[in-house]
């Protein structure tokens, strides 16, 4: 209940008197029809562009917002019976200061750009945006809920761009393919907006005004009208590719199923097609889901997975629709429902029989097939499903003979995910709900001990834009439901996420019988989304223990109700000093289902942009002591000491052919423990068509909770019969990485990338909790004779000295790792749509125990001593559009 006046409190306080703009008219534009298309090349030239209306007033968003574009621009429209064309004529009084950088399609790099966006649906929420710069760099995007953008969505269309006396000229032709439209309406009304960046002023500029602090974006579109489409377009597209592949690693030789050169060779098909006019359904047959750059190496010495992005094409393109579990608001603690790398993953079984000698299990699971169905119907209503099938995946094994022996170690699994959701009052309320299943043919006892049979979650969710459309009230309401045997459902249990073991929460019980567990998500925000200065939100999310996603999504943690505060002050008006600057501020306490309090983080951000383009950061904050009821790993609740951090980072103006970023991090709590970080990075454009990124960082850590190990113990009652046994340990980390672009044409790029990663780890000082809800440890000494260090590194803990309690020993935790990942990717889009990769990828890992210290040449020598992993990649598709 206090918690509940808390939540209220905030939302009072954070609700200001903000003056409302009353927006303006929106502009409408009047495309032409024509009969013969424009010539697309970037030169103006075509006669047909000399018939259409000139849509030349534009309104500055950024730096003064609300006055005039410092450079005219002029716009025209046409269409015919495919297509609609756009010709902007971009006026310039110095061209020769024109950014013109070039890179890969949908990259980033210093450049002046013109976009044209579509709100063919005609909602007020979703628009299709299509981008290009000065040399003819492409780029869309899709934008959805009014202001959040997928930018990895990709259309087939033709942009050409050229540089001029007066500026630049860019052309577009944007099939009626690649929109989404009702087409049983002859008249179309569509939204539209025009945008310009000028680089050099870092300006920006919209045919229909936005101002700053204006709520939304697809919203403040003006119109076109004009458009009358004689037919329904045809959509389908089929794009085969094949591939080849190349792995060459070292191995024992003795090893039968070690192959030195492991080729193999692949081919499949993707396709899109058109279920009338406002559904998609995309399909793969035999997919190639590879990814062409590698994952980075990590060190995770905690209880938690680690958590890697999406890299996969099929999971990044449209998956807009499938956007569940968050409110809108600016901190939230709340788990990703949806984590596409779930699958495909690598196979979570192992090889049983314990006299296996050599054994060879796949790297990842096969996808046998996936689709997706997406769109919104002239009504409101989004619907999206998406369904993959994954292989049962065998692993090999020899168990001294040459017979070849083999065990399911990832069974045959459906993945299903939905998502339904509807748009009313002009899309200011939203109404949705979301099912996802995973569904596993357990067909081995091992299997069936280890993985869940079935893994459900649904919910519902809601979205709403008060009057002044300011201000957004959003909730939602998520339930899990996991089944399988007795010893999974325990597995769930004691997990990392939950640990129901724990000996002193009373209000969690194990259930070692149980064949089911369920759980809910539950999250209210309230937001002011938007505001010349102030922004803010406040968010109550309430996560029950046995809530459980990780079947299909991504969740560190459950049994938690907290309320997260956000407040910023922004200014992007120049003024005497400052281009633009922020300030802003997270309160956030939390607290498990028992009632213990468990974080409380106030922290402060503020970024401030000089007048000479360049910038510096100053954050800081401050945790109060706490509770922390995953220090032991299911084990008592201990306390959390307090602690605090500052950051301090300076930029220099990104304008300049070179410039550079450096950052600096200090965090230190009562318990002595402390972080030192600082890290350097620089861009060079030696060239338009070459640009460098190099960072490089060092980190030293010292952590006086390193969890080690449980001990059993019926002596060490105050534990509740276990020891808890933790260390200090130090470590250094010096990480380097190292891209370069190199850009022959827009549609022709070359790009490498290399990062190497050194670390080390030095374990001191073992000791045990002394007593539940403390911070306070039994140490291990010498001196006090409960500790000997054996001559293998390896220790000898008596944990009472002469007492009764039984010796146990701890293995030298010791260890340097290092490592290099380096990528390598030709890409040449050949044709609308077509693309050929040729990828090479280099990898080596080095792990040694028993060394504690970072020595840079010698950590370095011993990395490039190990003989590398190369993979050698091609694969060929082609775009087939009808």
């Amino acid at each position: 209940m206090k918690l509940c006046y808390t939540f209220c409190f905030l939302l009072c306080l954070t609700i200001h008197a903000f003056a409302k703009e009353t927006p303006s008219d929106r502009p409408n534009y009047i495309a032409t029809r024509i009969t013969k298309p424009p010539l697309i090349d970037g030169s103006f030239s075509t006669e047909e562009w000399m018939h259409a209306n000139v849509a030349d007033s534009f309104v500055q968003f950024e730096p003064n917002s609300g006055n005039a574009a410092t450079q005219n621009s002029e716009i025209r429209v046409v269409y015919d019976e495919k297509n609609i064309y756009v010709c902007a004529q971009l006026f310039d009084e110095e061209p020769d200061k024109i950014a013109a950088q070039l890179f890969r399609r949908d990259g980033e790099g210093y450049s002046d750009w013109f976009e044209v966006s579509i709100d063919s649906y005609g909602d007020r929420r979703t628009a299709f945006v299509f981008g290009i710069n000065p040399r003819g760099v492409k780029r869309d995007i899709l934008f959805y809920n009014d202001d959040e953008e997928d930018e990895s969505w990709d259309a087939i269309w033709e942009g050409a761009a050229k540089i001029n006396s007066k500026g630049w000229v860019a052309e577009f032709r944007i099939p009626f393919s690649q929109l989404r439209y009702d087409a049983t309406k002859k008249d179309q009304t569509w939204g539209l907006q025009f945008w310009r960046y000028i680089a050099r002023n870092d300006e920006q500029a919209f045919w229909a005004p936005r101002l700053q602090g204006s709520p939304g974006f697809v919203s403040l579109f003006g119109s076109i009208t004009g458009i009358r489409t004689a037919t329904e377009p045809k959509r389908l597209e089929i794009m085969p590719y094949t591939s080849s592949k190349l792995h060459r690693a070292p191995g024992d030789n003795t090893n039968p199923f070690y192959n030195r050169n492991d080729f193999a060779a692949n081919f499949g098909a993707d396709f899109k097609y058109g279920l009338g006019a406002n559904f998609t359904i995309t399909g793969t047959i035999n997919p190639d889901f590879g990814q062409v750059e590698a994952d980075p190496a990590v060190i995770n010495l905690s209880a938690y997975e680690t958590y890697f992005r999406e890299r996969r094409p099929f999971f990044l393109e449209g998956t807009d629709i499938f956007q569940f579990g968050r409110t809108r608001t600016f901190s939230s603690n709340a788990p990703f429902i949806f984590y596409t790398r779930r699958i495909g993953r690598s196979p979570q079984g192992s090889v049983s029989n314990p006299n296996a000698e050599y054994v060879e299990i796949p790297d990842q699971t096969t996808i046998a097939t996936a689709a997706k169905l997406s769109g919104k119907t002239a009504n409101g209503w989004s619907i999206g499903v998406l369904d993959a099938v994954t292989t049962a995946e065998q692993a090999h094994y020899n168990i001294g003979n040459d017979e070849d022996n083999s065990e399911t170690v990832e069974p045959l699994s459906n993945y299903l995910v939905t998502r339904a959701k509807k748009d009313f009052n002009n899309g200011k309320t939203i109404v949705g709900g979301f099912f996802d299943a995973a569904n596993r043919n357990l067909k081995t006892e091992n299997l069936q001990n280890l993985l869940r049979k079935e893994a459900y979650i649904a919910g519902v969710d809601f979205e709403h834009k008060l009057s002044n459309e300011d201000w957004i009230v959003s909730g939602l309401f998520t339930g899990s439901y996991l089944a399988g045997k007795p010893e999974v459902i325990t597995a769930v249990q004691r997990g990392s996420q939950r640990y129901y073991q724990r000996p002193d929460a009373d209000y969690m019980d194990l259930d070692e019988y149980a064949t089911s567990i369920s759980g809910h998500n539950v999250e209210l925000s309230l937001t002011k989304n938007s505001g010349k200065h102030w922004t803010s939100s406040v968010t109550y999310g309430d996560v029950s223990p046995g809530f459980e996603v990780n079947d299909l999504g991504y969740q560190n943690r459950a049994d938690y109700r907290s309320v997260n505060t956000f407040i910023m002050y922004r200014e992007k008006t120049p003024t005497t000093f400052f281009r633009d600057y922020n300030i802003y501020y997270y309160w956030g306490p939390g607290w498990n289902q028992g009632g213990d309090y468990i974080w409380g983080y106030n922290e402060i951000y503020s970024h401030f942009r000089l007048n000479n383009f360049w910038s510096f950061d100053i954050s800081g904050g401050y945790s109060p002591e706490t509770y922390n009821d995953r220090l032991t790993r299911g084990g008592p609740i201990a306390r959390r000491p307090s602690d605090w951090m500052v950051i301090l980072g300076l930029n220099s103006d990104e304008r300049k052919r070179i410039s550079f970023g450096i950052e600096g991090y200090y965090r230190e709590d009562d318990s002595g423990e402390w972080d030192r970080f600082v890290s350097m990075d620089s861009k060079i454009r030696p060239n338009p068509s070459v640009s460098i990124e190099l960072e490089a960082s060092y980190s030293r850590e010292f952590d006086t909770d390193q969890f080690v190990d449980k001990i059993e113990d019926n002596f060490a009652q105050s534990t509740f019969g276990s020891r808890y046994i933790f260390a200090g340990i130090k470590s250094e980390n010096q990480e380097i990485s190292m891209r370069l672009d190199w850009t022959f044409t827009p549609n022709l790029t070359l790009q490498f990338y290399a990062a190497p990663y050194i670390s080390s780890y030095n374990y001191t000082g073992f000791k045990e909790l002394k007593k539940p809800g403390t911070f306070d440890f039994n140490h291990y000494t010498e001196a006090n004779g409960t500790l000997v260090i054996n001559e293998d590194g390896s220790s000898t803990i008596d944990p009472d000295g002469a007492g009764p309690a039984p010796a146990f020993e701890l293995s030298d935790h010791d260890f340097n790792f290092r490592s290099i990942r380096m990528n390598t990717v030709l890409r040449w889009e050949y044709n609308p749509g077509s693309v050929l990769y040729l990828v090479w990828q280099q990898e080596r890992d080095d792990f040694a125990q028993r060394i504690s210290t970072l020595d840079l040449h010698n950590d370095y020598n011993a990395l490039f001593a190990r003989q590398p992993v190369n993979t050698f990649f091609i694969k060929a598709s082609y775009w087939f559009g009808y």
